[in-house]
């Protein structure tokens, strides 16, 4: 078995951009979900017209839900209610999969693992948890 941290789990070739026009040569969009996201006026209508977007050219979403109160953390049912209803709609809105859960203190390497792996490939699959003798 491999000690922890000595799998790759990010191709670190990728690029990374907060550029909207390359939003068309991405493999996947990076939706960071905290209390502000949804109810920002002008800012958080541009980000539903890239989210948009991203959805017509069937670029992958993921999404991280902000958890940790100190960086505008909120329950799930919070960033629902504040969705616009065309990103709502099931299937082919932006909540088609489960978001990442962005936590603090223990669970906390737990989430940037989960997100590390959702960027490698795409999806995040959880594994049950091994045992020290397996």
């Amino acid at each position: 078995q491999a000690e922890h941290g000595s799998e790759d789990l990010v191709d670190c070739n990728q690029s990374i951009t907060s550029h909207a026009h390359m939003m068309m040569e991405a493999r996947h969009f990076l939706v960071y979900l905290n209390k502000d996201t949804h109810t920002e006026g002008e800012r958080s209508a541009q980000f539903h017209a890239d989210i948009r977007r991203a959805l017509d050219a069937g670029i992958h979403l993921i999404l991280v839900h902000e958890r940790r109160r100190e960086h505008g953390g909120c329950e799930f049912k919070e960033l629902i209610d504040t969705t616009p209803e065309d990103l709502c709609v099931r299937p082919g809105g932006m909540y088609d999969e489960l978001a990442i859960p962005m936590c603090s203190g223990e669970f906390g390497q737990i989430s940037i693992r989960l997100l590390f792996m959702a960027l490698g490939n795409g999806s995040v699959h959880l594994m049950p948890a091994q045992t020290k003798n397996a």
